[in-house]
């Protein structure tokens, strides 16, 4: 070990006893176990976020563009948040009322309950449905993995 990395280390070097090298060694592994368990879970995170997206835009392009259409919207609220984006469920409705941008988005919690089965949804039904189930499990997954890197982050604070 140079003079420098050694300098870098003395504090670490200081809580491993008597036989430096070897705690080092330990310390070493630890680390790599720790940056190959980050990196896989940001990896599945991305992986999820990508999926995420192509689901959204099949959600837009199969469904018909009427009243009652529920899109799912992959909202961001900052740089500062690392859970970005934030899966979010609307319904889209038609205002003939307002003159001004009549499509409004309707945030809903449980996009299968208002999901229509008749009319112009008929045909879309099915495909909708399980398109939905499989983004729901997803959003579960990644609530999940965050909540670990959240947790991981905070142990290496520490």
């Amino acid at each position: 070990m140079a003079d420098s990395e050694t300098e870098a280390l003395s504090p670490l070097l200081e809580d491993l006893g008597e036989n430096p090298s070897e705690g080092a060694q330990q310390y070493t592994i630890g680390l790599q176990k720790t940056a190959a368990l980050c990196t896989s879970l940001l990896s599945r995170l991305y992986e999820i976020d990508q999926l995420l997206e192509k689901l959204r835009l099949e959600l837009r392009e199969t469904q018909p563009k009427k009243d009652g259409v529920i899109l799912l919207e992959l909202a961001n609220c900052g740089k500062h948040c690392s859970g970005c984006p934030h899966p979010r469920w609307k319904q889209w409705r038609w205002h003939a009322s307002y003159t001004y941008k009549p499509w409004r988005a309707h945030p809903i919690k449980e996009p299968l309950r208002k999901l229509k089965k008749t009319g112009p949804f008929e045909a879309t039904y099915f495909e909708t449905y399980h398109r939905i189930r499989f983004v729901q499990s997803l959003v579960k997954e990644r609530q999940s993995l965050i909540r670990k890197v959240a947790s991981l982050g905070k142990s290496l604070h520490h």
